[in-house]
């Protein structure tokens, strides 16, 4: 789950402001379509982690994968406040999951 999350924050969270360093993305998005993007997918790790063993929550991946998702939402939720299509409260759900 650990490397999942890095490749996302590392390869796709920047494409709408440098898609140039992108290897599949051909034109450049927008914020909002990046955050849908990785919405869903940072959604499947939160899932996977959950439903792992239960001895695995205090292991230093499992910390690390969940403090990348609560990064993104907060960093999301600052950038995207206010914007169309984006809705606060699916944002704040997602923090505490």
């Amino acid at each position: 789950c650990w490397q999942t999350m890095a490749f996302l924050m590392s390869e796709v969270l920047e494409l709408d402001v440098r898609p140039q360093l992108s290897k599949f993305a051909q034109t450049p998005g927008s914020y909002s379509e990046v955050y849908a993007y990785l919405r869903d997918r940072t959604r499947a790790v939160r899932a996977d982690l959950q439903l792992q063993q239960p001895g695995v929550s205090s292991t230093p991946e499992f910390l690390r994968s969940h403090e990348c998702c609560l990064r993104f939402e907060l960093l999301s939720r600052f950038l995207l406040t206010g914007t169309e299509g984006y809705d606060e409260k699916l944002g704040t759900e997602a923090i505490p999951q």
